[in-house]
């Protein structure tokens, strides 16, 4: 500030003192203050009050008009980029609902996101044992897909073993009965399958990031590196093959009775002697 604007300045504010229009005060906030020359060219001292009625705090705009949220974080909300999996998706629906109060019915429009997340059991269900919760899901399925199943033969897989001869025992609780009566409409029979050997469904439950087409066709750097360690990365419309060669004790011994026979690396063993 010029030294003719803090002079000017300075009786500007004794003068406002005197008149009781301000007071002295230590808080970190002010108001912005403008010279304008006048014509004479003395110097108009103006206050511009505006700014502090209007505050930005944790995502919120406060003013004179209410609390609105911050445009920025409107325009983040805006510019998301369409969630792929379920990290994604608890991430954007953390974002949009820290603004639910803005917006109305908000609950309903998510509802579908929400949904992606849910993992839970009815009160009910919490109390089923580890067998009818298996049979449950059977169920459940059969429910949703009866326009595709009913009417043709099928097999299902499980890896709770016990399932495999529900439809033989004697001794079936009044929840399990009902459930064999629905399953009793349907043409299909239930097979034990080893749960670490599902490939099909431990590949569906990792984020799209980590699957080895997602490896083969976005992460090229990641696929070169793995190269250059002797992994071999093969990807097929259903399945996906990672392997690596690993230096076994036989394996080394084999390559070292090679190499005496190798007649390029005995000629240059003859040339170091």
């Amino acid at each position: 500030m010029a030294l003719v604007e803090l002079e000017e300045l300075k009786e500007e504010i004794e003068e406002l003192l005197e008149k009781g229009f301000i007071r002295p005060s230590t808080s970190p906030w002010g108001a912005p203050v403008l010279f304008v020359k006048k014509k004479d060219g003395s110097m108009r001292l103006c206050i511009d009050y505006c700014q502090l009625n209007r505050v930005v705090f944790v995502g919120h705009v406060i003013s004179g008009d209410g609390v609105m949220p911050d445009p920025s974080k409107v325009k983040a909300v805006m510019e998301w980029r369409i969630p792929e999996n379920e990290t994604e998706v608890r991430s954007f629906l953390g974002l949009a609902g820290y603004y639910r109060r803005f917006v109305e019915g908000f609950s309903i429009i998510a509802d579908p996101l929400t949904k992606l997340l849910w993992k839970g059991l009815r009160i009910d269900e919490l109390n089923y044992p580890m067998h009818d919760l298996e049979l449950a899901a059977i169920v459940h399925a059969l429910k949703i897909w009866r326009h595709y199943l009913f009417g043709e033969e099928f097999q299902i897989f499980t890896d709770h073993k016990s399932l495999k001869y529900i439809l033989t025992q004697k001794e079936l609780n009044l929840r399990q009965r009902r459930w064999i009566e629905l399953l009793k409409d349907y043409d299909c029979t239930i097979d034990y399958h080893l749960g670490k050997a599902n490939v099909v469904a431990d590949a569906s439950s990792r984020k799209s990031s980590g699957t080895l087409a997602n490896l083969g066709s976005h992460n090229l750097i990641l696929l070169l590196e793995m190269r250059s360690m002797n992994t071999k990365l093969e990807v097929d419309q259903m399945v996906g093959l990672l392997a690596a060669l690993q230096l076994k004790p036989d394996f080394v011994d084999q390559i070292k009775e090679a190499q005496t026979r190798d007649p390029f690396l005995l000629r240059m063993l003859e040339r170091m002697k």
